[in-house]
């Protein structure tokens, strides 16, 4: 779902740039995601490109609130999502990961670092079970799990490393529980689900959505439910709930090359359509 992120441990680890642009349908799964992934690497901050592109969209979005690329102060999906966010991550609903793993770099200063060329790594999905971050030097760090030296350890395969790491793990599709138990995560239906005491809820492409204090059946498309505990009290006992339900926004008169809506060919125009 994500790609890693190699932090240094006991330092700052900033994300200066993110965003699930419009008019992509999962827009919502994204910042759900990724505040997910904020919460459980313990990252110190997010900042999002861009909420608006002139202070007018921000201060008044009505001025131009058809849905863009980038501006989120315009788009429904991004705005429902980012509640989530703020819950998981900036309120800390969703814990850090115990856990922690590294690499250790020795690769020569001269030369660009061997992952600077890996656009994409097959075991990406460990950043789910344990903080990633990277040493220098012969000793790990204390109460970190050694993974290999960078001249070898990113070429390994997504199976050696889980049977190293998980060997109950057997299958792609039966997935262990993430999050140290607060996350469960389903690529057969695009579905991932997060339980913590004040903020529950998820994602699919269809099907349950479940969790301890949430469920929702999805029906008809794509769609996210979620709910948060307003008053800091656990969703069971909460007397102030925010329950959002996010599906799709898209302007009017919009047009896709095909069913796929992947290839955009006329933005459209007001009003937006849910």
């Amino acid at each position: 779902m994500f790609g890693i992120t190699f932090c240094i441990f006991g330092k700052p680890f900033v994300l200066t740039e993110f965003n699930y642009c419009a008019p992509g349908r999962f827009r919502a799964l994204g910042n759900l995601a990724l505040g997910s992934m904020a919460a459980l690497q313990d990252w110190s901050g997010l900042w999002r490109f861009t909420y608006g592109h002139d202070s007018i969209q921000i201060a008044d979005p009505s001025k131009s609130a058809h849905v863009g690329s980038f501006n989120g102060a315009n788009d429904p999906m991004s705005i429902a999502a980012d509640k989530a966010m703020f819950a998981l991550f900036l309120r800390g609903d969703l814990r850090p990961l115990k856990g922690k793993a590294a690499i250790r770099l020795v690769s020569p200063a001269r030369s660009p670092l061997p992952f600077v060329a890996y656009k994409k790594l097959s075991w990406d999905w460990l950043s789910w079970y344990l903080r990633t971050g990277t040493y220098i030097g012969e000793k790990t760090p204390e109460n970190v799990l050694p993974l290999g030296d960078d001249t070898s350890v990113l070429q390994s395969s997504s199976e050696a490393l889980r049977k190293r790491l998980f060997p109950d793990w057997t299958t792609e599709d039966r997935i262990p529980l993430a999050g140290d138990g607060a996350v469960r995560i389903d690529p057969t239906r695009g579905a991932i689900a997060l339980s913590t005491p004040c903020c529950a809820g998820g994602f699919t492409a269809h099907g349950d959505i479940r969790t301890d204090s949430l469920r929702a059946k999805i029906s008809g498309g794509p769609a996210g439910v979620w709910a948060l505990s307003l008053d800091g009290q656990p969703l069971a006992k909460s007397s102030r709930l925010l329950v959002v339900h996010a599906t799709d926004a898209q302007n009017t008169d919009a047009r896709f090359t095909n069913e796929s809506m992947r290839v955009l060919s006329n933005w459209g125009h007001l009003p937006m359509l849910m």
